[in-house]
């Protein structure tokens, strides 16, 4: 089966679709056949922004990558409210079958999770439990701030406690801020959590997803994202 990283955080808006495209470009880059999957996505009308924003980041790469999308749903909130209010049932086959489809035609599949590992999908079944049962391999995203530690401890916890291993931390620097403790915060995630820190994306003042002001930098994700750890998580390719 193809390896599957199941990109995961602290909650929502914390930047797991910029992690997921830049995780798929830089695989791409090292001639990986990469498939993408959005998993929920809430708060959307029409097509999938997820795809739209993955596959922006990656156009000229485009050839060996696989996008898909399981549930757009339209309204603002936990995603186990969402289905409850349009009248949706969430299916876990429907999932499987999209991920089987991809799984068929790549080298390594990136999940872009939805909100952090108790998140409700329903009212009895968490983003931890889908983990778990497709056996993906967790990487978090976590806003670089002052809550991050707390914030990285309790994602961790919540993983371990049902025998899921964390492979990883992205940092996300939202905005500006103290460059002591956004020092420190590294260093202990690092030290005291014993998480590989996988990469850090810089703070852009004019970043725009939907007016598509992305910074140079984001095409280039070996210059900010641990290249060497996340090819290791990815495991090797295919044979051509």
């Amino acid at each position: 089966m193809t390896k599957s990283i199941y990109v995961s955080g602290t909650g929502f808006r914390c930047g797991k679709t910029l992690i997921s495209a830049l995780i798929s470009r830089l695989l791409l880059q090292n001639n990986y056949k990469v498939g993408y999957l959005s998993v929920i996505e809430t708060g959307v009308h029409g097509r999938s922004s997820a795809i739209e924003l993955v596959k922006w980041i990656n156009r000229g790469q485009v050839a060996n990558l696989e996008t898909n999308s399981t549930y757009i749903l339209r309204k603002n909130c936990s995603p186990h409210l969402a289905f409850e209010v349009e009248n949706i049932q969430f299916d876990l086959e429907t999932i499987r079958k999209k991920i089987n489809f991809l799984d068929a035609k790549t080298d390594v599949l990136v999940v872009d999770g939805v909100g952090g590992a108790l998140t409700p999908i329903t009212r009895f079944y968490t983003a931890a439990d889908l983990i778990s049962d497709f056996n993906l391999t967790p990487v978090l995203v976590i806003p670089n701030d002052v809550e991050s530690i707390h914030r990285s401890a309790v994602e961790v916890e919540a993983l371990f406690a049902r025998g899921i291993e964390v492979a990883g931390v992205f940092l996300n620097n939202l905005r500006i801020g103290d460059p002591v403790i956004l020092e420190d915060n590294k260093k202990t995630i690092r030290e005291t959590l014993q998480m590989d820190l996988l990469g850090e994306i810089p703070y852009q003042r004019d970043f725009q997803i939907k007016g598509r002001r992305i910074p140079e930098p984001f095409f280039k994700p070996e210059t900010i994202l641990a290249e060497n750890k996340i090819k290791l998580i990815a495991g090797k390719k295919a044979s051509p």
